[in-house]
């Protein structure tokens, strides 16, 4: 039951971070898109943050079940604002029967079958018990890329297909492709650093896991506050090439301080790096989708989202797996550092990352040298892990040479957008700029007042 339960609600999280970023695109030019992209990032980042302490005071206070039912009211909040502010023009699609057949659930399944597979493998190889060289791991995942590849050919070559979910067109544009990898990147290095970090605090700083998430705030606030205004500026000075290199030397300069971080460490230089990074994350999140819709047609602006969101998903993969095998493997090595032989077993098939708790820590509290040893042993771990992350970011920044700068216009053109209904109010503000525009105000009266503003774009008559 809990296995369906959370199915479901993962097929609802997923239409809602997609349909989210598409009715945004639908609704506003190219110009604006970023502004609300980073508003979009903020709300994210900051519910990345107060969800596991409240999900873990719900769990420890309450039962853990409350993490379930608190869904309840506020989807049923989220569900009747839709109804009520959210009226979009919808042309004839035709009958429901044939717009359930426009779907293409052939490559649906094969991608949902792929990526389960290699999540899979992923899991095996990184659980206790387990190696990346066992079967479990090995099968999965090679099941997992043949799906992809088979998913691929069946995008590109099947003749009844007539609305593919990733149109290769969209990997035709060189654009496109290079800000669909930096995406990948970026995702990966994002994971990288929320999988990691909370390692370092339970190790070094003796927290909780509850009190290790709340250490990760400045890194969440920053890259909130970092999306939004990178997202205004994009709107003003229409130039996001720009962000892509101050993101990834932020998120380079980030890892390479969090080399410098022990047990001795004072508050203030973990709080200053992780704000550094903070901002690097918050930058690139809000930068790349501007970036490819700008070099694609609208009508590719669905399929280009729900790419984008699938790799950045897809590279959030990657961003525990690469981590973890550094981790597995420098941990293998290096186990024998350590003194004591009981510790070393506990350290051998997974141990490792499984104890590395305050409370492992704690128990060696009267052994003053062995826990000295277990610690240096982490720290060292973890600098390996922050070096190889500063690689990847290095390659993120090289790629943004490849990123050529297009223009973000004011037009909109789409055959969805803002219903225009009787209840408007139509003001119209000429003005003139480096292009011609004509700016609309419209005020909506619907049980209560909603100003909008909406733009659109027109050639002189």
């Amino acid at each position: 039951m809990m296995v369906a339960g959370r199915t479901i609600q993962g097929v609802g999280s997923g239409g809602i971070l997609t349909m989210s970023e598409i009715i945004v695109c639908d609704i506003v030019s190219i110009r604006e898109r970023g502004m609300y992209a980073g508003i979009i990032r903020g709300v994210w980042a900051i519910a990345s943050v107060i969800d596991p302490i409240v999900g873990g005071a719900m769990a420890q206070n309450v039962s853990w079940r409350w993490i379930f039912y608190i869904n309840l009211p506020s989807a049923g909040v989220a569900a009747i604002a839709l109804a009520l502010f959210l009226k979009l023009h919808r042309p004839p699609t035709g009958t429901f029967k044939e717009q359930l057949a426009r779907i293409d659930w052939g490559g649906g399944f094969l991608l949902i079958a792929s990526m389960t597979a290699i999540v899979l493998a992923f899991s095996c190889g990184g659980s206790p018990g387990s190696s990346w060289t066992s079967w479990r791991a090995i099968v999965p995942l090679i099941m997992g890329f043949v799906g992809l590849l088979l998913f691929i050919a069946y995008q590109a070559f099947a003749p009844w297909l007539k609305e593919p979910m990733m149109p290769l067109s969209l990997f035709g544009n060189r654009t496109a492709v290079t800000v669909f990898l930096i995406s990948i990147i970026h995702s990966m290095l994002l994971f990288w650093a929320c999988y990691f970090l909370p390692v370092y605090f339970q190790i070094a700083k003796d927290a909780s896991p509850s009190r290790s998430s709340i250490m990760m705030f400045p890194m969440a606030t920053t890259s909130a506050a970092a999306g939004v205004l990178v997202g205004i500026s994009i709107t003003i000075t229409r130039h996001y090439r720009i962000w892509h290199f101050v993101g990834f030397s932020l998120m380079a300069m980030g890892f390479g301080f969090f080399t410098l971080l022990d047990e001795l460490s004072p508050t203030a230089e973990w709080v200053g790096f992780r704000i550094l990074f903070g901002l690097g994350t918050g930058v690139v999140f809000t930068s790349t989708l501007p970036a490819i819709l700008a070099s694609l047609p609208e009508s590719d602006v669905a399929a280009a989202t729900g790419c984008w969101l699938f790799l950045r998903n897809f590279g959030s993969i990657w961003g525990i797996a690469i981590p973890a095998a550094v981790f597995y493997t420098y941990a293998k090595n290096a186990v024998s550092r350590i003194s004591s032989p009981e510790v070393r077993d506990m350290m051998t098939n997974g141990g490792v990352y499984q104890r590395a708790t305050t409370a492992f820590i704690a128990s060696f509290n009267h052994q003053h040298f062995l826990r000295e040893e277990i610690v240096d042993f982490y720290i060292a771990s973890l600098k390996l892990i922050w070096l190889v992350s500063v690689v990847f970011a290095a390659i993120g920044f090289v790629m943004a040479l490849l990123v050529p700068t297009v223009e973000l216009g004011d037009q909109l053109n789409t055959e969805y957008g803002l219903a225009e209904g009787g209840r408007r109010v139509l003001v119209a503000m000429y003005r003139l700029g480096t292009e011609d525009e004509i700016v609309l105000r419209l005020v909506y009266f619907n049980s209560q007042m909603l100003s909008l503003k909406y733009r659109f774009g027109f050639k002189k008559i």
